[in-house]
C-alpha cells in the first residue's frame, strides 16, 4: 500500500455500519462480513453510495519544450499520446490517470449518520465495539481463506479531498482512502484488503475485476452489536 496504516492506532475506536436489511445485520453480528470491491464501487450508479472514481488520481501534466527540440523527442511523445503544439511548444493539460488495483472493501462510519445518509446506506445500525479488533478478526479470517499467499491490509479514515494534483508531486497516500469533498457526510471509515499473487518467485498484483466476497470471521460476536 502507497501509505503506512498502523491498524493498531484505532484501538478502542467506535465505528458504525449501516445496512438496508435486518437479515444484512443479524448476519455481521454472527461473522458473515460481506466484502464490496473497488471495482463494484466504481459500476454503481446511485449517487453517494456509488463512486465511479474509487481508487483513481489524476495527476495534470504540462510538458515545455522548445522549437529546437529534436523531431525524434516530438514523436516519442506522440506516440505516448501527447499533442505537440508547434506555435508555442507546449503540451497542454494532459491528464495522467492512476487507477489503483482492485481491493476487497468494508465500510463503515466514524459516527452516526443522519436520516439523509441513512436513506441511502440503510436504516439499520450495528455498532463496531473496537476497530482494531475488528480489523484483526478479518485480516486473520482472510489470511486463513487466502491460504498464506500475499496480501495486503489496513484501515482508516478516508481524507476527503481532490483527487488531482500537479505533475511531480509524489501521492504517498493509498488511492482508495481518498475521496472528494462531496462525500464528506459518510464519515467513512474504511478497511481494505487486496490479494497478490506469486508468479516467477516475484509478487504482483491480480488484473482484472474482483468479485465482492463473503467471509465468516471468528470473534466478531462479541465486537459487533445490532443499536436500532
Amino acid at each position: 500500500m502507497n501509505r503506512p496504516v498502523r491498524c493498531e492506532d484505532f484501538k478502542g475506536l467506535k465505528l458504525f455500519k449501516y445496512v438496508e436489511k435486518i437479515e444484512y445485520a443479524y448476519d455481521l453480528c454472527k461473522g458473515d462480513v460481506y466484502f464490496g470491491t473497488l471495482s463494484k464501487y466504481r459500476s454503481i450508479e446511485q449517487a453517494q453510495r456509488g463512486d465511479k472514481h474509487e481508487g483513481t488520481y489524476q495527476e495534470v501534466v504540462n510538458l515545455e519544450f522548445g522549437d529546437s527540440d529534436s523531431e525524434e523527442k516530438k514523436r516519442m511523445l506522440h506516440r505516448l499520446g501527447y499533442n505537440f503544439h508547434a506555435t508555442s511548444g507546449v503540451v497542454m493539460n494532459d491528464i495522467v490517470n492512476t487507477i489503483s488495483h482492485d481491493a476487497y472493501i468494508f465500510c463503515t462510519a466514524l459516527k452516526p449518520l443522519g436520516e439523509e445518509q441513512r436513506s441511502v446506506f440503510g436504516k439499520y445500525c450495528i455498532e463496531i465495539q473496537d476497530a482494531f479488533e475488528f480489523y484483526k478478526c478479518i485480516d486473520e479470517s482472510f489470511n486463513d481463506f487466502y491460504k498464506g499467499l500475499p496480501y495486503e491490509s489496513g484501515c482508516g479514515p478516508i481524507e476527503y479531498e481532490d483527487r488531482e494534483s500537479e505533475a511531480n508531486q509524489t501521492v504517498l497516500k493509498e488511492l482508495a482512502f481518498i475521496k472528494p469533498i462531496s462525500f464528506r457526510e459518510q464519515f467513512e471509515f474504511r478497511y481494505l484488503l487486496r490479494p497478490r499473487i506469486k508468479a516467477k518467485d516475484k509478487i504482483g498484483y491480480i488484473e482484472g475485476d474482483l468479485l465482492p466476497l463473503t467471509l465468516h470471521c471468528k470473534g466478531l460476536e462479541g465486537i459487533c452489536k445490532l443499536v436500532e
